[in-house]
């Protein structure tokens, strides 16, 4: 195999591995909805433009009573310092979703000399989605049941019924 078939197969098996991790996101998003029954979460295909190419990722419309209040909508498989990035977009705001693998790490070097280091996500606990709550910092929070209904509840000012 070549240099470049490679370089093509790591950036395809990149790629589904991004996919893959937006199937099981949505999976949770499903089961975080399903104790409200006014919820229905349809999937929804949309298309992504990133360094894999340009393709189709899996996404999701949650819909109230006919009307969609908010999208899960992929943004891309490769950003910077993350694995992926989805949008959650409601008729309120848009917040990002970044995966990550790891705390991150923003360092400085000089004349070969590591001087400045330090974790770019402090608050990283586990790999799995997080909500990028600010870019100063940046601060984020992993992305559960409860975070989940405040970003709901953000972006479309609906507040999901609670599990009894």
């Amino acid at each position: 195999m070549s240099a470049m078939e490679q370089a093509d197969a790591d950036t395809e098996a990149l790629k589904e591995r991004f996919l893959v991790r937006l199937q099981t996101f949505l999976g949770h998003v499903r089961r975080w909805t399903s104790a409200d029954p006014r919820i229905t979460v349809r999937e929804h295909t949309y298309q992504v433009d990133d360094p894999f190419g340009r393709y189709d990722a899996p996404g999701a419309q949650i819909v109230l009573n006919g009307q969609t209040i908010a999208e899960l909508i992929p943004e891309a498989g490769v950003v910077i310092a993350a694995e992926g990035r989805v949008n959650l977009v409601g008729t309120l705001d848009r917040l990002a979703i970044l995966y990550l693998s790891g705390p991150g790490r923003f360092e400085t070097t000089i004349g070969g000399v590591t001087s400045f280091g330090r974790d770019l996500y402090p608050q990283f606990s586990v790999e799995g989605w997080y909500w990028l709550i600010s870019n100063a910092g940046p601060d984020v929070r992993f992305v559960d049941d409860a975070a989940f209904r405040l970003m709901l509840r953000t972006v479309s000012d609906f507040e999901l019924a609670v599990r009894t």
